[in-house]
């Protein structure tokens, strides 16, 4: 008797720990109209999903789990609950569904993916500056960033000016190139703001840059990158997880 009770105490802990570990899942991509992109899943219930349904799950870690119907049991999840590097204390799970979803007031950043209708190339490279559009742009720390042109049928000039001490760098524009590397003499700084002039256009870009620092995945970047206003590479890069 006293065998059997200790087996039952062992199981009640294996589960309960399992429970625990496995943490929630928010999904990012799903075909399932029960399961909608940013909704939070508990890792430790059973999932059923028909024939042709796909599902893609982000635990708290970063890991991406994708799943195809027919579908019947636990969501196979790596890795353990872990915090999140400069992002807000809810954790990597809540806080990327809070930006796909909404926050109290509904105010949506990354919006939703739905089944195909975001692809990989939507941005083609994800950490262009486009110096025809003003906005915030997020490039990574450790290493120099494209910019990037709408038409390069012509060579112009680009000048790049910071803010607010004026410190000016103009280089050619080589014609047949619409992305060329950031000028090696202005410096890239974070939270650095630069005025942007092409000289075949009147108009002038204002630029926000944010260097992001090394993160332990991808989805960590989506969510640093959306909560300082890169919103569209954020989207970007989210579509590209796997």
């Amino acid at each position: 008797m006293h065998i059997v009770a200790t087996l039952v105490i062992a199981v009640c802990w294996l589960v309960a720990t399992w429970s625990a570990l496995a943490g929630e899942l928010v999904v990012i991509e799903s075909t399932e109209s029960t399961l909608k992109p940013g909704q939070i899943v508990d890792a430790s219930a059973a999932l059923t999903l028909p024939s042709g349904v796909h599902l893609k799950l982000l635990a708290e870690d970063g890991t991406v789990t994708n799943l195809k119907g027919p579908f019947s049991g636990l969501p196979p999840v790596a890795g353990t609950p872990g915090g999140v590097t400069k992002i807000k204390a809810d954790g990597l799970v809540k806080a990327l569904s809070r930006l796909m979803v909404g926050d109290a007031a509904g105010n949506q950043v990354l919006g939703v993916i739905r089944g195909g209708s975001m692809t990989k190339t939507t941005v083609i490279d994800l950490w262009a500056v486009d110096v025809q559009r003003s906005g915030d742009y997020c490039v990574l720390a450790n290493a120099v960033p494209n910019i990037s042109r709408s038409k390069r049928h012509k060579s112009v000039t680009l000048t790049l000016k910071t803010l607010p001490d004026d410190v000016k760098v103009s280089v050619r524009w080589p014609v047949g190139r619409n992305r060329m590397a950031w000028p090696g003499k202005m410096p890239l700084t974070d939270g650095g703001r630069y005025l942007a002039k092409l000289s075949d256009r009147s108009t002038v870009s204002k630029l926000m840059i944010h260097l992001v620092p090394v993160l332990p995945s991808d989805a960590h970047r989506v969510v640093w990158m959306a909560e300082r206003g890169c919103s569209r590479q954020a989207r970007a890069l989210l579509a590209r997880l796997h």
